[in-house]
């Protein structure tokens, strides 16, 4: 999947997933860096998670409100969100970044330890994927 690709090229989680998910549902190319600043759990804190994050982009940048008045288009993507919150925790029982890597991001001297960690990168890439699928499954439940 075009998620997985950009994050192998170094692309943060956030990034990752919006691209992917833009790249599967749009001829237009995602503005990836609208979402640099929400990779490691926004700004690196910890905090929600950027594959999360990410998809939530993903899904107002394919199917969100262009005015206003598309109060309609505002209620379905704001369920749909909820929806995909909801399966995200379902499934690792967290949305916070350092819960789900048990890494505290917000001191510095942690960030080294959690680049190099292969098993975290595997973890990650599994967030990834989720994300990156629950936010097609809302694009695609959208458009119809």
């Amino acid at each position: 999947m075009e998620a997985e690709r950009l994050h192998h090229l170094g692309y943060n989680c956030a990034e990752s997933v919006l691209g992917g998910v833009v790249a599967a549902h749009s001829q237009e190319p995602a503005p990836l860096r609208i979402a640099t600043g929400f990779g490691g759990g926004i700004g690196r804190t910890g905090d929600v998670c950027g594959a999360v994050t990410g998809a939530v982009l993903a899904l107002g940048w394919l199917r969100g409100r262009t005015r206003p008045d598309e109060k309609e288009i505002y209620a379905r993507v704001s369920a749909s969100i909820r929806g995909l919150l909801a399966d995200f925790r379902t499934e690792y029982g967290t949305l916070t970044c350092s819960a789900l890597t048990g890494y505290d991001l917000s001191d510095p001297a942690v960030l080294p330890r959690f680049a190099d960690d292969q098993e975290r990168r595997k973890k990650c890439a599994a967030f990834i994927d989720t994300a990156a699928r629950l936010a097609a499954d809302a694009v695609t439940t959208l458009a119809e």
